[in-house]
């Protein structure tokens, strides 16, 4: 998480399996029915593929990327993976680690949720979490802490070399270093290179966990993500967090911004899968803007992530399992309950809905699609009227995007984040991390409207190719 929890550094990195092993899965479903899950490398989902010139123009049902290693895949589980931390009330790291017992305890509940964790280091209690993970059979994101401190990052090292002659069949990828870019513990290039000491150990996958900003190197003037190239090109996926209630995202939009900024990333790592490492929400603590924790809107998030990262075939790990009472010395009063169960290992959601997506129809023509926001609503916006817009396009062509604009009293170019506010178009995806609505009075009833454009910039189609949603009410005052 965005390191107000900053203690521990991870990578990940990840598999991927035959196209051949996901066909025969969905004939095996279709002929079956819809399971209650999908096996993760099966379908593509919970494990990110290595890339190979990954842009596609039209939405992919499985993964887009073309594996280039062949792996045994296992049942990920039921539901969305989880980011994990092992400390209880009273412990916490390098003061009070749990028992052997307390991490069983944990994996008994966890099995029932996910056969896929994250972890964020290698030694002490951490080598421990990985061994009671094999033996739940629940595989592993296997965290390597990385810090300031040379020494410290080769102790780690050395754990994670020892895990992984233990481990490697249940190391779902290396997780080298969390968020220490952010916290400007350690250069970019150091990062990369610890990256590829790891890759020398053994035949993981390595990844690095930061927020999206800092992969993007977000700036002010579109295109705003020119992307820290440095490390993400010795990587072999990205791990992004995104965290909504941190940027004061309303929960109406929250899990439809996550999927926006991964579709967002995508258009500057085109190479490379962009895997969200920590998406969540709290249920206690402040406000921030118009993000609002509470235990229903976790459930709210919970749900819309899961619907839209299975829809769009978007790679999550929720965070986090546990509430972790240590972290509010470090985040404050909202730190220490992003956890789906209580500290105490009680649930804090009996019926959350985890239903199988739909089979996605594609139309025979050229088509372009805005998925969010729904029209004929009223909704609250971030504090600079902003909301994610996303959607698809069947059919287009290479070098064709997708322009986007708000109308109030008139047509309005959202190019704050492209120049002429025209979205490249990524595995039949196309997306904005906002758009403004900015109208007020008369005027506060936004519609949105997305047109296909080629390579020059003109309307294709006779008619023009677009889509519209309109009657967008918005209920906050905003600056925009």
């Amino acid at each position: 998480m965005i390191a107000r929890r900053g203690v521990f550094s991870s990578l990940l990195a990840c598999v991927p399996v035959a196209l051949a092993v996901t066909a025969f899965m969905v004939l095996l479903q279709v002929a079956l029915g819809s399971p209650t899950h999908i096996p993760a490398n099966a379908a593509g989902w919970y494990t990110p593929a290595l890339a190979s010139s990954g842009v596609m123009t039209s939405p992919a049902q499985v993964s887009v990327y073309l594996p280039t290693v062949m792996r045994d895949w296992l049942d990920v589980g039921p539901h969305l993976p989880l980011a994990y931390g092992p400390y209880r009330p009273g412990q916490a790291p390098g003061a009070g680690s749990p028992s052997p017992a307390e991490i069983a305890q944990d994996m008994t509940l966890l099995e029932s949720e996910t056969r896929l964790i994250r972890s964020y280091a290698s030694c002490d209690e951490w080598a421990t979490v990985t061994a009671l993970a094999r033996d739940h059979n629940v595989r592993i994101y296997q965290g390597i802490a990385l810090s300031g401190d040379a020494a410290a990052n080769e102790r780690q090292l050395a754990c994670y070399q020892q895990l992984l002659e233990e481990n490697q069949p249940y190391m779902a990828g290396a997780m080298v270093g969390n968020e220490v870019l952010l916290r400007g513990e350690l250069t970019p290039a150091q990062v990369a290179g610890y990256v590829e000491r790891v890759k020398q150990l053994g035949s993981i996958h390595a990844s690095s966990g930061e927020p999206w900003h800092v992969w993007c190197a977000l700036q002010n003037q579109a295109p705003r993500c020119p992307g820290l190239k440095v490390v993400a090109e010795k990587l072999d996926f990205i791990t992004a967090h995104v965290h909504p209630y941190w940027e004061a995202v309303p929960i109406a939009h929250a899990a439809a911004h996550v999927i926006a900024t991964q579709i967002f990333m995508r258009t500057t790592f085109t190479d490379t899968e962009v895997m969200i490492g920590e998406a969540g929400w709290p249920t206690c603590g402040s406000a921030n803007g118009m993000a609002v924790p509470g235990v229903e809107n976790q459930r709210t998030f919970i749900e819309d992530l899961w619907k839209w990262s299975r829809l769009y075939n978007i790679h999550v790990l929720f965070f986090e399992a546990f509430d972790e009472d240590w972290k509010a010395a470090v985040e404050g009063d909202v730190g220490r309950c992003w956890g789906m169960y209580y500290a105490d290992r009680t649930a804090k959601h009996s019926d959350l809905a985890w239903p199988a997506p739909l089979p996605e129809v594609s139309p025979s023509a050229t088509t372009v699609r805005i998925d969010h926001p729904p029209g004929n609503t009223m909704t609250l916006t971030k504090g600079n009227c902003g909301v994610p817009v996303f959607g698809r396009v069947f059919h287009a062509q290479p070098g064709w995007k997708v322009r986007v604009e708000v109308f109030t009293d008139r047509w309005y170019v959202q190019d704050k984040w492209y120049v002429n506010g025209e979205a490249p178009i990524v595995d039949g995806k196309w997306a904005m991390p906002e758009i403004v609505l900015a109208g007020t009075g008369q005027f506060n009833n936004h519609r949105v409207r997305a047109t296909l454009v080629d390579e020059t910039g003109n309307p294709v189609g006779n008619p023009v190719v677009r889509d519209e949603v309109v009657g967008i009410e918005r209920t906050n005052s905003c600056t925009p």
